[in-house]
């Protein structure tokens, strides 16, 4: 006897099926969702780029050897990595080229890496972006779960995938589809054990899309996962000071120039601030009052 769909009321929600579970038993891919759904992804990125960067490996090889990329990659603190440079200087290979490195280094089933190559200035269909966006990260990062019918969190995954996808099938408005997707994107990468997202070309979004995926990215960082992404400009607002400082951790082994620190708020005044490097925070040797 054949059981029938259950209807989306007008936030997406829909109720489980009556065994608890929406995932068949057995295996049911999340990828199988997304399939014959008659989506156009936006124009303005791809998933992909294909200009020989491998080619170009032995002239970016100090950047993989710098320690603010060792850092980003296997520290304890977890915020983005941002790489700016003019045009031409070869930021869309570099992102290229650390996807293809992060897929190798990290292949296991609860690995992923998702890349966004931005293609052109965003200046139209923001809300169509923001979504296509969020699904193709989606997409890209549950790429290898599988459900299992006896796996709680992988059924969750499945079921806000497939709330989903019901939405978009329905026509339920955009702004109540992209909350499934991040919800979605959410408990994907919650499941993940390693999960990165490389995003080159941030600055072709205009500020309202450049706001918003600054915030989900604060979101997702919280949930594990590692942003990296590729801008002509150093950040959204001009920064307040490049200068490198010396660290003022006690024993410091390196104390000269320090690229990645930490400034004691309890010690800073108007015109001086304690500063720790990442290896004495990582030691523990902070200041006093830390």
């Amino acid at each position: 006897m054949a059981t029938a769909e259950p209807r989306l009321d007008q936030t997406g929600q829909a109720p489980l099926l009556p065994d608890g579970n929406e995932a068949a038993a057995g295996h049911a891919p999340i990828a199988a969702l997304f399939k014959g759904n008659g989506r156009v992804v936006h124009g303005a990125f791809s998933h992909s780029y294909e200009d020989g960067s491998e080619l170009f490996q032995p002239f970016l090889a100090d950047v993989f050897d710098d320690e603010r990329y060792f850092h980003w990659l296997f520290g304890d603190k977890n915020f983005e990595l941002r790489c700016s440079g003019t045009p031409g200087s070869g930021k869309t290979t570099l992102a290229a080229l650390v996807a293809s490195k992060l897929r190798d280094k990290f292949s296991g089933g609860r690995d992923a890496v998702a890349s966004i190559f931005l293609q052109y200035d965003l200046r139209w269909n923001e809300v169509s972006f923001i979504e296509d966006f969020l699904v193709s990260v989606f997409h890209q990062l549950s790429a290898k779960h599988v459900c299992e019918a006896a796996d709680g969190d992988g059924c969750r995954l499945y079921v806000e995938a497939r709330r989903y996808t019901r939405a978009a099938s329905v026509g339920l408005r955009a702004a109540n589809r992209i909350k499934l997707i991040r919800q979605a994107l959410e408990t994907c990468v919650s499941a993940l054990e390693h999960s990165f997202l490389i995003v080159d070309g941030i600055d072709r979004c205009n500020a309202a899309v450049s706001i918003f995926l600054e915030d989900e990215f604060a979101r997702l960082r919280d949930k594990g996962l590692k942003v990296m992404t590729t801008s002509r400009i150093p950040c959204l607002r001009e920064p307040l000071d490049t200068a490198y400082y010396d660290c003022d951790g006690p024993g410091c082994e390196d104390p000269r120039n320090c690229r990645i620190c930490w400034a004691c708020e309890n010690c800073r005044t108007e015109d001086s601030f304690i500063v720790m490097c990442a290896a004495c925070m990582k030691k523990g040797l902070l200041c006093e009052n830390w």
